[in-house]
């Protein structure tokens, strides 16, 4: 679901730190080759009030960073479409 609020469990609020979340079922926008550092995906993260966020349009809540991923951060390729659960450490 493009432009809504997925919350990555394992990172719900007061979680000590270091902590890894999970958003699964999503897929990957393009592909990312090895090696080719134009190749990039950017993973939005965004800072919310509750659990009331779930489901609701992205635009509501405060974006506080991207997840950067390009071509040089893989060693295989990775192909659009790609069916993954994307994994956020802090």
């Amino acid at each position: 679901k493009r432009g809504v609020f997925l919350p990555a469990k394992g990172l719900e609020k007061n979680k000590p730190l270091p902590a890894v979340g999970v958003v699964p079922d999503r897929k990957t926008t393009q592909a990312l080759r090895p090696g080719v550092s134009t190749d990039v995906l950017s993973i939005p993260v965004y800072q919310v009030s509750g659990l009331e966020a779930e489901g609701k349009t992205a635009a509501l809540n405060t974006q506080i960073s991207n997840v950067v991923v390009t071509g040089d951060d893989v060693e295989q390729l990775i192909p659009r479409k790609f069916q993954c659960g994307n994994y956020v450490a802090c």
